[in-house]
């Protein structure tokens, strides 16, 4: 009998691990335990710079220095609005990009084709964007006020058209925000306004 368990043990051994335990030498008690699955190991991108695993090339600073030495340089907005579907004729004011950005051509007064450091901007996801021209764009705004907004970049794939603060500053303009949109002001006078939607901030436009 002893030989006969030991050849059914040797042949369950495949299918899983048995735990054998004795209660004072009178019976056996037998507790069939299985094995988890190996789960698969999830292959990790290297980076062509470094060779780190994990380290992408997005993300790589030496990858970023050696665009900035061959004249690639990128400018930067802070969101990702590629996925939102937004009427093209609304304009957004975003503390966070360093270049006015539009969707449409619509109100180019003048263009140009974009310069070598001027070919591709990156958002705040690090999504690498292709700019078609650069030119200059003119909005009326609901105060009568015509906005100038010099070297605007065009990129169709955008879905917001994205009006800079740091580039509006120079030029005299200033923008109180408060908790239900905000007022423009230029040399210390109310151009404009607009109003808080959807957690972003659009200026109000004048539309005959």
């Amino acid at each position: 009998m002893c030989v006969q368990e030991e050849g059914r043990l040797v042949q369950e051994m495949s299918k899983g691990t048995l735990t054998v335990t004795h209660n004072n030498g009178k019976k056996e008690k037998k507790e069939k335990k299985h094995i988890p699955p190996i789960a698969k190991i999830k292959k990790e991108s290297t980076c062509f710079s470094y060779k780190k695993k994990g380290h992408m090339k997005k993300n790589c600073y030496k990858y970023k220095t050696w665009l900035g030495k061959k004249g690639y340089s990128f400018s930067f907005v802070s969101f990702e609005y590629n996925m939102i579907d937004i009427i093209h004729d609304t304009w957004w004011i975003d503390s966070g990009s360093t270049i006015h950005i539009s969707k449409t051509m619509k109100g180019f007064s003048s263009q140009r084709q974009p310069s070598k450091g001027e070919n591709f901007i990156y958002s705040g996801n690090h999504m690498c964007s292709l700019v078609v021209v650069i030119g200059t764009s003119r909005l009326v705004l609901e105060m009568g006020f015509v906005l100038e907004l010099n070297n605007v970049f065009y990129i169709p794939e955008f879905s917001r058209n994205l009006i800079s603060v740091s580039r509006l500053i120079p030029f005299g303009f200033t923008i109180n925000f408060n908790t239900s949109g905000f007022d423009l002001l230029f040399k210390s006078t109310v151009v404009g306004n607009g109003v808080l939607n959807d957690s972003f901030f659009k200026i109000n436009l004048y539309f005959i």
